[in-house]
């Protein structure tokens, strides 16, 4: 699966977006959820004649500036600023667009056909989402900073979290703007057996990469329909959960003698930096605290 997006022109040429890239090219390889990109924009620029061959969201950073977009006979003006953005669907054709003032980290994302089908078993074609080229909800913007956050930690929640991200992300584009994802009703729950199937199954793999398609394999349903029933069975999400067991496993093995950086790694996170602040999150000290109270006691 791609990691980065492509804009392309009327011709089927890959376009630049605009603005420079305000993230190294290696931390934005180590995501593992739908393809994006980081930019900053300064001054005034144009782009034309662009069509979408897949939806997009675009999430202003910080600062502000206006931007004028058209595509046939219409026409949306705004002023762009954090909180605010747009989504764009398949087969939109940008015939012009132009903008000026300044804003930093820019957050460019792609509902790539591969995400879809993998993830949401569906056809990107069949998508059926309305342009909001004047997007205000916070919600968005929320999803933006917890992905900056995670490329800013060179990705190192791997990529349980990121497809959690990208799946919560799809899910805000329902209902109000897509058909896909509907919930007309409460989803159902895993049978006791296909949840301690998943539970072993976790336990059993701590110290590796785990991703949300696997475990949706383990329970036979599509990693959307899997999400919204573990949770509904757990009460918190498949990438919660993970974590939850891999601080669990943490203070059995704080009891031994092996060196944070090999817990980390036994538990399935990056490494021992990492493993501080997910264990002080989670226990309200450091790992290194709580073994020793450990062994005073």
């Amino acid at each position: 699966m791609s990691r980065s997006i492509a804009i392309l022109d009327k011709s089927g040429k890959v376009v630049s977006p605009g603005g420079v890239q305000d993230w190294p090219s290696s931390c934005v390889g180590l995501w593992r959820g739908m393809p994006l990109d980081v930019r900053s924009f300064d001054g005034a620029a144009e782009v034309g004649s662009v069509v979408h061959d897949v939806p997009h969201i675009f999430l202003f950073g910080t600062g502000s500036g206006a931007y004028t977009l058209r595509s046939g006979k219409k026409i949306w003006e705004g002023r762009g600023r954090l909180g605010c953005g747009q989504i764009v669907p398949a087969g939109f054709e940008l015939d012009k667009g132009t903008w000026s003032g300044q804003w930093n980290r820019c957050l460019g994302i792609q509902v790539s056909s591969d995400f879809v089908t993998s993830f949401l078993e569906e056809d990107v074609k069949k998508l059926r989402i309305e342009p909001d080229l004047n997007l205000a909800d916070t919600r968005f913007a929320i999803v933006r900073l917890a992905i900056l956050d995670e490329l800013r930690r060179n990705c190192s929640s791997g990529t349980l979290y990121a497809q959690s991200i990208s799946l919560a992300l799809a899910g805000l584009l329902q209902p109000q703007r897509s058909s896909l994802l509907e919930e007309t009703k409460p989803a159902r729950k895993l049978s006791t057996v296909v949840n301690a199937r998943i539970n072993d199954y976790v336990d059993s793999n701590l110290g590796s990469e785990i991703s949300i398609k696997h475990l949706a394999s383990l329970a036979n349903l599509g990693p959307s329909q899997f999400s919204r029933a573990f949770k509904a069975t757990n009460g918190v999400t498949p990438y919660q959960f993970v974590l939850q067991k891999r601080v669990q496993r943490a203070v059995i093995l704080l009891r031994g003698t092996q060196t944070l950086a090999q817990i980390a790694h036994a538990i399935g996170l990056e490494n021992q930096s990492h493993f501080t602040q997910t264990f002080k999150k989670s226990c309200g000290v450091t790992p290194g605290a709580f073994r020793a109270m450990a062994q005073s006691t």
